[in-house]
């Protein structure tokens, strides 16, 4: 066993090979590791929305003092709409720039969602916001009833009628069309740290990562809910060269996902080339703000006659904190399957946890590999944080 694990290679990072060889090594079995209302007053009375926060279509409140409109806009009532209020968790509204803008005409429904989710909680839309709304109003089959209210509330005007037109026959300006098919999601939220997510790339977006800067994927977004890819590593004494691919169904407020792929690597050396394997379902809750992700990967392969199968159920999350920045952490259960079954469900745990910078195009990952398991301590007598884990990426 202990020559099986020092010879799979491939696994997405330097820190998970060691974590994995420590596990199978050193875990004994049988140890098990630990783990007023919103919007009301102190007299019961409904809290104001915070300030730049605007309705739902479905919302039927009226204004604060104070709140933002445009001079007569009112409805057939004579009443100014006003959004309801928001939990006070609710993370800060994205700034409107263009590359946001440019989420409202993606094919790709979370992210258009996410762009009309966003221009909602602005407290101020710049110019360009108009044409986007207006366009939603008219064409979006899922949104246009929300972007017509918010259209109607921000200019006093009423929205053009729905009046969907094929994809083909678009008229909309040239700097939109030209982006609609490579919105960019912000700070990479296809992964928690290292486990996928079931978010997709948006139809021809592309997208890396170095995952401790010596193994990495590129990939595309082919098709809605479809990710196609290709995996390899720095030929340290090696070659390794394989294949990824995704497939999701998104609803609203969820994705569910099956991530599967293939790694061939040849030693320099006169031996066998190794083949690792897998695939795993991915549930995710949430948006491209927040999100609660669970899913299992299960990894296979053959070295001589030998077989190693494990199974990486996983369960994480993310926040976005800032307008550049996420926090991101999930915890790993490996389990022993086929001749590795000596490694049970809870002997050994490893947490992944970090923040994520990010911009436009890039991102970058400083996390820490933490390992839970008897005997666990002496890695931290050595490094008393944890494993470094670290990654840079982008899309364009």
């Amino acid at each position: 066993m202990r020559r099986l694990a020092e010879r799979r290679l491939g696994c997405g990072g330097i820190g998970l090979c060691l974590l994995t060889w420590w596990g199978l090594v050193h875990a004994q079995p049988g140890v098990v590791a630990s783990d007023a209302a919103p919007g009301q007053s102190s007299t019961g009375q409904a809290s104001p929305p915070p300030t730049g926060s605007f309705p739902s279509p479905e919302s039927g409140e009226q204004a604060p003092s104070g709140a933002t409109s445009p001079p007569g806009a009112a409805s057939a009532s004579g009443a100014v709409p006003a959004p309801p209020a928001e939990p006070a968790s609710v993370a800060p509204a994205a700034p409107i720039t263009p590359q946001l803008l440019e989420l409202c005409t993606s094919v790709d429904f979370k992210a258009r969602h996410y762009c009309l989710m966003q221009l909602e909680r602005a407290p101020a839309l710049p110019p360009a916001a108009q044409g986007v709304l207006h366009r939603l109003a008219n064409s979006d089959p899922d949104l246009h009833g929300r972007a017509g209210a918010l259209y109607r509330r921000l200019y006093a005007a009423e929205p053009p009628p729905y009046s969907p037109v094929p994809r083909e026959a678009d008229d909309s300006p040239p700097a939109l069309s030209e982006a609609r098919e490579r919105a960019l999601p912000p700070g990479d939220p296809m992964r928690v740290v290292f486990a996928p997510t079931a978010f997709t790339r948006p139809t021809g977006v592309v997208g890396f990562n170095a995952f401790e800067l010596g193994t990495g994927t590129l990939d595309v977004g082919v098709a809605e809910g479809v990710e196609l890819g290709v995996q390899s590593a720095i030929p340290l004494g090696f070659v390794a060269l394989g294949g990824l691919a995704k497939f999701a169904l998104a609803f609203e407020g969820l994705a569910v996902g099956l991530r599967a792929h293939a790694l061939v690597i040849k030693p320099l050396a006169d031996v066998e080339p190794i083949t690792l394997y897998g695939a795993g379902p991915m549930l995710t809750i949430g948006d491209y703000e927040t999100y609660f992700n669970v899913g299992s990967q299960f990894y296979g392969s053959n070295v001589d006659d030998d077989a190693l199968a494990i199974a990486l159920p996983n369960v994480g999350g993310s926040i976005r904190l800032s307008g550049s920045t996420r926090l991101n952490a999930e915890l790993y259960l490996p389990t022993g399957l086929g001749d590795a079954a000596d490694l049970d469900l809870g002997d050994f745990m490893a947490l992944l946890w970090g923040i994520r910078l990010f911009g436009d195009h890039l991102w970058g990952d400083i996390a820490l590999l933490d390992p839970i398991c008897d005997g666990c301590s002496e890695i931290y007598e050595t490094i008393p944080l944890g494993i470094p884990f670290l990654n840079l990426g982008g899309n364009w």
